[in-house]
């Protein structure tokens, strides 16, 4: 049963939870909220991130929409500040969000161009890492808190911008996890 992992009371972020349906963001906010979470699904894509709170909400689930860029300082500080508002701060942060199907992958690293490469170190790596500068001090001021940073097997061995990006977020976590 769930009652273990309860998490009534509790208000858990997910980044990337609005640009496609079916997607990871969503299974991780459908999961937290079967598990008592209030869920902000939060996406650059603020059409699609509403459209699944209001498919959590009609599932029963307490959840809120809401538009965030994580590449762009002031639009995460206008998420903290609504999430402390209305909520009383984080207690679960997932970074979800990610570029991957919008690459250019014909050109390899080698031919990947500086933009492209700026491009998704900002979301793929610094976008996660300012989220969390973000949102640890809501977490520490409600007693502690979980992150969840998102990766996957395309980091190992790292053969695209994406693996890349991904495996400088596998050091990322391990380096917060230490702190």
């Amino acid at each position: 049963t769930l009652d273990r992992f309860a998490l009534h009371d509790k208000v858990a972020i997910v980044t990337g939870a609005g640009g496609r349906k079916n997607s990871i963001g969503e299974a991780y906010c459908f999961g937290l909220a079967d598990a008592g979470a209030t869920v902000i699904a939060a996406d650059i894509n603020e059409a699609g991130a509403r459209a699944l709170a209001e498919r959590l909400t009609a599932a029963g689930y307490n959840a809120h929409g809401a538009k965030v860029d994580i590449s762009d300082e002031n639009s995460i500080a206008a998420l903290a500040k609504t999430v402390q508002e209305k909520f009383g701060g984080a207690d679960i942060l997932v970074n979800n969000a990610a570029l991957m199907a919008e690459l250019k992958y014909e050109t390899g690293v080698i031919g990947a161009d500086n933009e492209e490469w700026d491009r998704v170190m900002n979301v793929n790596v610094k976008g996660g890492w300012l989220m969390c500068k973000t949102f640890a001090p809501q977490m520490i001021a409600r007693g502690g808190g979980k992150i969840v940073n998102q990766v996957s097997a395309g980091a190992y061995p790292a053969g695209t911008l994406y693996g890349i990006a991904k495996l400088a977020t596998v050091g990322l976590t391990t380096t917060l996890a230490r702190e």
